[in-house]
């Protein structure tokens, strides 16, 4: 079976890399699309994956629109049987590699969505959903967020089909303990204002920890709202280990 992966910047990422590698191990032929600087031109297999190199518009930011449009071709050359595309903006030209290989079989990997472009979020769920064969998600939090924001079923799979090995953030460093605060996830400074407002109605102490930047407007809302905590989303380890505890999440 000939299986490409799309949207990645190289073989060097590790979903990518310990998927690809188990897949030639099992008998198939794979192909990674990468760009410059992050895997020089001059590497065109790594371990029996096949290593396909297009440009990027800026090399000092490598990837974006061309990288993926030039990524598509291989599809339209090769006709391949697998395509696994990851990340949001390759999976927004999804439409087009349809059209460049329709007999192929669809696998989209959404690791996250943009947070301030929602109705790009809603033109690649959509997209997702009527066109993609598989889609799945590297944590529990999108999943569900996918399923109650877009109404787009996915299935959970940590990053390079293995547990997570890194360690817990202290739930100190947030000033919570476990089960005891609930955790919202706004997509709007709106959002996070009719939350804290409906929250801070309720007969509980509890706090309400908010996935939210720290913003003027929300620290000045924080001062009004005792129970609100701001945690600003830095890394998939904060929104896991959150999410994880939290007695209550509530997404928008």
């Amino acid at each position: 079976m000939q299986i490409i992966f799309l949207g990645q910047l190289g073989i060097n990422e590790p979903r990518v890399k310990t998927l690809a590698e188990k897949l030639v191990a099992a008998g198939h032929t794979v192909a990674v699309t990468c760009t410059q600087p992050v895997v020089s031109r001059r590497l065109r297999n790594f371990k029996g994956v096949e290593l396909l190199h297009y440009l990027s518009f800026d090399p000092t930011k490598p990837g974006g629109l061309l990288y993926n449009f030039l990524s598509l071709f291989s599809l339209w050359r090769r006709q391949h049987d697998v395509a696994h595309l990851h990340g949001y903006t390759v999976a927004a030209l999804l439409w087009l590699a349809v059209l460049f290989s329709p007999r192929t079989t669809f696998v989209v990997t959404l690791d996250h969505l943009p947070r301030r472009a929602r109705h790009l979020s809603r033109l690649v769920t959509r997209q997702a959903r009527m066109i993609a064969d598989a889609i799945t998600t590297p944590t529990r939090t999108l999943q569900y967020q996918l399923r109650t924001q877009f109404g787009v079923n996915s299935s959970y799979i940590p990053d390079g089909y293995d547990p997570l090995t890194a360690p817990e953030i202290n739930l100190r460093h947030f000033s919570v303990r476990k089960g005891q605060y609930c955790l919202a996830i706004p997509a709007s400074f709106n959002e996070l204002r009719w939350l804290i407002r409906e929250y801070s109605r309720l007969a509980t102490k509890k706090p309400l920890v908010a996935l939210f930047e720290t913003t003027a407007e929300a620290q000045r809302l924080q001062k009004r709202y005792p129970l609100l905590l701001l945690a600003s989303p830095q890394s998939p380890r904060t929104l896991e280990t959150l999410t994880r505890h939290a007695a209550v999440v509530i997404t928008g």
